[in-house]
């Protein structure tokens, strides 16, 4: 029994617990299911994994009707380029336009503490309204 509940009920619980937040967490391809996200009431989707979600397109859609959060790519970071993390940050809170910057998944162990710092300190520097260039 406690075998079926965790593969069954266990993952539907986690989504009637988590409306209570008003935000959606998943790492999937979603967008089919937004509007219904949005007739519910939840306000906010995290997060917007990169080979998947394309943020241009969410944003387009669904405009102010739900808070995009994450969407800067892990891949990059791990890279350790300045420059290349810089752009992408850039471009994605250019396209974006009012989410929450963060990372499309967990920090793995790749990423050097330098490239993390760089990122945080490059979304402060760009990510307040109105962006700066």
């Amino acid at each position: 029994m406690p075998s079926q509940f965790r593969s069954c009920l266990q993952p539907c619980m986690f989504v009637v617990v988590g409306a209570f937040d008003k935000h959606i967490h998943s790492d999937r391809n979603v967008e089919l299911m937004i509007p219904d996200f949005i007739g519910a009431g939840f306000i906010a989707l995290q997060p917007l994994q990169n080979s998947v979600m394309d943020i241009q397109h969410l944003k387009q859609k669904y405009g102010n009707n739900l808070t995009l959060m994450d969407e800067i790519d892990t891949r990059v970071l791990s890279t350790g380029d300045f420059e290349v993390l810089e752009k992408e940050v850039l471009t994605k809170i250019r396209m974006a336009g009012g989410y929450i910057v963060t990372c499309d998944g967990p920090v793995p162990p790749a990423i050097s503490l330098s490239a993390y710092q760089y990122f945080v300190e490059t979304v402060r520097k760009y990510g307040t309204y109105p962006l700066r260039s």
